[in-house]
């Protein structure tokens, strides 16, 4: 009983800081987006830059899910590479479709940081075609116009 429960306190222990790590790496990246130029069009350095960020920071991001989590790692890293609004209030290409009527059509996402988007999550989940890469950009984008919390299962 006594050494169950010793495993049990180590186990917390390393979960505990385990979140802490985590906790540490949001509060930086939140603190990165607020500086002059982040959430800007992508800045293209040799192709290892993304809204100013280096992509090993993305990569992290999603590097504790298996590759069959798509959903869990398109929505992670979509959100680390546009804002909510974005995702919100622009279309993929920009294009006029019978959905906005006599309205003109919403404005496209930043081309150079979607297809960033697609490879970084194309890398993590290799079994991703570009259709479902599309179909998924699509689901988030309602779920987050209709302004609920993106989750797994969206």
């Amino acid at each position: 009983m006594k050494e169950s429960f010793r495993k049990l306190k180590n186990r917390i222990k390393t979960l505990e800081e385990r979140v802490d790590a985590k906790e540490k790496a949001l509060s930086e990246l939140q603190a990165a987006r607020m500086m002059p130029g982040v959430g800007t069009p992508a800045v293209q350095a040799a192709g290892e830059l993304c809204n100013g960020l280096p992509l090993v920071h993305h990569r992290e991001a999603v590097s504790h899910l298996p590759p069959e989590s798509v959903q869990e790692a398109f929505r992670v890293l979509a959100f680390w590479i546009f804002t909510a609004e974005e995702l919100k209030m622009s279309s993929i290409s920009g294009k006029r479709s019978a959905k906005c009527g006599d309205s003109a059509p919403r404005p496209p996402l930043d081309q150079d940081r979607l297809r960033q988007l697609e490879a970084l999550v194309r890398e993590k989940c290799p079994s991703l075609t570009h259709k479902g890469f599309i179909e998924n950009l699509q689901n988030l984008q309602k779920v987050t116009q209709r302004g609920r919390k993106p989750t797994d299962s969206a």
